[in-house]
């Protein structure tokens, strides 16, 4: 699970790009997106949320696997990043 996550730019020759870091129990994850990417990534993310809400309106939070996975501080952290 992550457990920080940055955001950044960096400028080259072509441009600039985002960088998404994230500090994961396995180490560190960065990539390096474009536009396009963040876009779709965005689009992942309210995909994600839009099941998650649906998902946490028909069971109380305790009985969904997602809750017992990530924890009461997890799960809040994540929704505070709305």
């Amino acid at each position: 699970m992550p457990t920080e996550i940055h955001v950044s730019t960096a400028k080259d020759k072509n441009g600039v790009i985002g960088i998404l870091s994230i500090q994961t129990t396995e180490g560190i994850l960065e990539l390096a997106i474009d536009v396009t990417t963040a876009e779709a990534i965005t689009n992942a993310v309210e995909e994600i949320r839009s099941k998650l809400a649906s998902q946490t309106q028909k069971e109380s939070p305790a009985q969904t696997g997602l809750w017992r996975q990530l924890g009461n501080t997890e799960l809040g952290r994540i929704a505070s990043l709305r």
